[in-house]
């Protein structure tokens, strides 16, 4: 990928003022404040069974139903408060609530100080997080950054329930960076910098979101990214001083059975003397590592949250990072500091080393959570204190570099037509190792922390033949394993595409797609110079087959895959049809004016003798269509053009109106005997005419300065045009005099003085 080697660095206050929020804004929401919605709750069901009586109460009341998620089972509503009452009476529902509005926290390695300050930089010699899943639930993220693109993986956008999760505000993009940016020779790096980011949108442009949302993101986690095969990282840089209630803790807490390695901002709500328990939800949760900020100088913060549950601290004042629109900016918040642990999170799972040490026979997040306790460096009074938790986060002591260095393995999961299998699953197996990961990110795959040695390497996927390799592990490198599954029970489609002249069209596209499954099956693949395409070993079903070309339409047909067969499928695209524009141009008696230009925005026309014009080859569309003469007033019309016919579009066009004008032709000086030896100074200005004749009767204003002194004249000109100003006795200096006002009866003054002055 073609590389900017420059980038602007914006460091523009505006930009810093969007990401930093005061202590007193990062306390979020408290109760029913300004800002919220009074008619979103949450419903909590004791079962599923009371499901379908809430979705049609809420609707018979007017209401709507927003969202739904199974990690807890329940659902986010819009109903009148009047109405909840006889919501919470109905049978199943457990509990009804607030849906509690959140907010983001906010307020190259020397570039990152933080990422410096930890000592990630030294563990990137021989780890940079490959292999693990670092999720940003935030504002989005934008994932066209130069430093952050390579990186991207996936995610979903919970705002606006599509999956474009892009960052339209700018936190979760700085988030980002400071937890995985690329080291790529140019902007900043993160402190695990070939981690895969996932961005989960719950926070809208104004940075503010529902915990609705976040439960929704939760669940999104555990069912996509399957944390119990490969340690998933979450960041959560936003919050509320309300607890959501059990609704939320519920799904933090599926999230943290499952594995998942959850890291919160403690919170914008703390104050110089440190006084107060102030964390946040959700960090104020035991599952959830609450994070606080640190300065340069290793002091915390004066905003930096408090309190009981205040776990780690981070730098989180004047941190760098990326910015969408690939630039870059500065920003202070527990929002900046959390990142900070969750890259160092991902960098002690990419290590391999993390061990038992809960002494309860597993290795997981509790373990690594246990670890960066141990590892971090104790700041503030011994031990843990409520102002710094257990300490500053230290990268290089929690991940240290292994006595051998470990190995990866990575590659791709395709189908025999190369298309990738997102959902399969990839094992490697040793004498005392095993590890599994899905494929999620368009088939690609990358397992990290591998001993040297000799592995067992399968693929296997649902709908396709399992496939297994032998591959050997080398000391801090990488191997690449692909693997092409061929389905199980597969059959294959084939076919032609043609124009309805039967002319074969090559490089048309065909999209196939799979109805019969819940897993989304799709391929894309381009004809051949004969218009042939083919498919292989594809799973037994029904299949939807579109073949699109440009200039033609497209065509569709289903038909059934069946074992060992080939299914022909001939596509005929119809040619596209452009249109015209055809017509006249006149002026106001009616008369043809020739060579005037017709235009629709992207073709011309010029008008004949009589008139007329004709744009041609115009797709079928709307058009503003402008019709321009010399001397003439332009005039616009709106047209629209249908595929095979001409669209008829006349156009008179009004003479041009011109106002006649004056201007000054002349400033002229001279001087006459005075007083004591004193000359008077004389100053004419001469008007014209647009014609060059003179202009009389018309009044004349001007200022004549002498550099020490204005004089202000106004007088009527004669009959040749001319008025004179006389200036008494005038002392000795250079004059200059500029015209202020010209009135002339049935004339402009275009408002220019013509260059002049007089030494005396």
């Amino acid at each position: 990928m073609n590389r900017r080697t420059v980038f602007i660095y914006v460091l523009v206050l505006a930009l810093v003022s969007a990401l930093v929020f005061s202590a007193a804004g990062a306390a979020s929401v408290s109760g029913k404040q300004a800002g919220d919605d009074n008619d979103r709750f949450v419903v909590i069901f004791a079962n599923d069974t009371g499901k379908y009586d809430a979705k049609k109460y809420v609707r018979q009341k007017g209401g709507e139903v927003l969202s739904e998620f199974s990690i807890v089972p329940g659902m986010a509503v819009r109903l009148g408060e009047d109405k909840v009452a006889g919501l919470k009476s109905l049978k199943g529902v457990k509990a009804v609530g607030p849906d509690v509005r959140i907010h983001a926290v906010d307020t190259e390695l020397d570039n990152s100080w933080g990422v410096k300050r930890i000592g990630a930089g030294i563990v990137h010699d021989y780890n940079r997080g490959q292999g693990v899943k670092v999720v940003i639930v935030d504002t989005g993220v934008d994932y066209k950054h130069p430093d952050l693109d390579d990186n991207y993986a996936g995610g979903y956008d919970f705002v606006n329930n599509d999956l474009d999760p892009m960052d339209d505000n700018g936190h979760g993009t700085h988030v980002a960076g400071t937890a995985a940016a690329e080291d790529n020779g140019f902007g900043v790096v993160g402190v695990a910098p070939e981690a895969s980011i996932y961005a989960l949108k719950v926070l809208d442009s104004s940075g503010s979101g529902y915990f609705s949302d976040v439960v929704r993101a939760t669940q999104w986690c555990v069912e996509y990214l399957s944390p119990s095969e490969n340690f998933v990282v979450v960041n959560m840089s936003f919050g509320s001083s309300q607890d959501p209630g059990a609704y939320l803790h519920d799904a933090i807490k599926t999230a943290y059975e499952a594995g998942v390695v959850l890291v919160a901002a403690a919170g914008n709500s703390g104050n110089a003397r440190g006084a107060g328990d102030n964390i946040i939800y959700p960090a104020r949760y035991d599952e959830v590592i609450a994070v606080g900020a640190t300065d340069s100088n290793d002091n915390r913060a004066r905003f930096s949250s408090t309190g009981s549950q205040l776990e780690l601290m981070a730098p989180g004042v004047d941190i760098i990072s990326c910015f969408p629109g690939g630039g870059y900016a500065t920003a202070s918040g527990t929002s900046m500091a959390s990142p900070h642990v969750a890259g160092t999170a991902a960098l002690v799972l990419s290590n391999g080393m993390l061990s038992d040490l809960n002494g309860d026979r597993v290795t997981n997040n509790k373990d690594l959570r246990l670890l960066l306790r141990q590892t971090a460096d104790d700041l503030g009074a011994a031990g843990w204190d409520s102002l710094y938790g257990f300490g500053l986060v230290d990268a290089d002591e929690a991940a240290p570099r292994p006595s051998v260095l470990l190995g990866t393995i990575s590659g791709t999961v395709t189908d025999l037509n190369n298309n990738p299998i997102p959902w399969a699953t990839v094992t490697v197996t040793g004498s005392d190792f095993t590890w599994s990961t899905t494929a999620i990110d368009n088939g690609r795959y990358t397992i990290p922390g591998i001993p040297p040695g000799e592995y067992t390497v399968t693929a296997s996927a649902e709908l396709y033949q399992s496939s297994s390799t032998a591959a050997r592990v080398l000391e801090n490198q990488t191997i690449t394993v692909d693997f092409r599954l061929t389905a199980v029970h597969g059959g294959s489609i084939a076919g032609t595409v043609y124009d309805t002249g039967n002319n074969c069209i090559a490089n048309a596209a065909v999209d196939v797609r799979c109805t019969s499954y819940s897993i989304p099956l799709t391929w894309s693949v381009t004809t051949d110079l004969n218009g042939n395409y083919v498919l292989i070993s594809l799973p037994l079903g029904n299949y939807q087959i579109t073949a699109s070309a440009e200039g033609y339409h497209n065509d569709s047909k289903t038909t059934t895959v069946y074992e060992n067969q080939v299914s022909t499928v001939n596509l005929y695209l119809a040619p596209v049809l452009n249109g015209a524009i055809s017509g006249s141009v006149t002026d106001v008696t009616g008369k043809p004016i020739a060579g005037a230009t017709v235009s629709d925005g992207a073709r011309n026309a010029a008008t004949s003798s009589d008139g007329s014009y004709t744009i041609y080859d115009v797709p079928a569309g709307q058009y503003t269509v402008t019709a321009s003469a010399t001397g003439y007033e332009s005039s616009v019309q709106s047209v629209t053009v249908v595929e095979g016919e001409t669209s008829t579009a006349d156009f008179t066009l009004t003479p041009l109106t011109t106002t006649p004008t004056v201007k000054v032709a002349y400033i002229s000086y001279a001087t006459e005997g005075g007083r004591y030896g004193t000359a008077h100074l004389l100053i004419t200005v001469s008007l014209v005419d647009g014609t060059g004749s003179p202009v009389s009767g018309a009044s004349v204003a001007a200022a004549i300065s002498n550099g020490s002194k204005e004089y202000y004249c106004k007088g009527t000109t004669g009959a040749e045009g001319k008025v004179t100003f006389k200036i008494t006795n005038a002392p000795s200096g250079t004059y200059t005099t500029k015209v202020t006002d010209v009135q002339a009866a049935g004339l402009t003054w275009d408002g220019v003085t013509p260059e002049n002055s007089f030494t005396k």
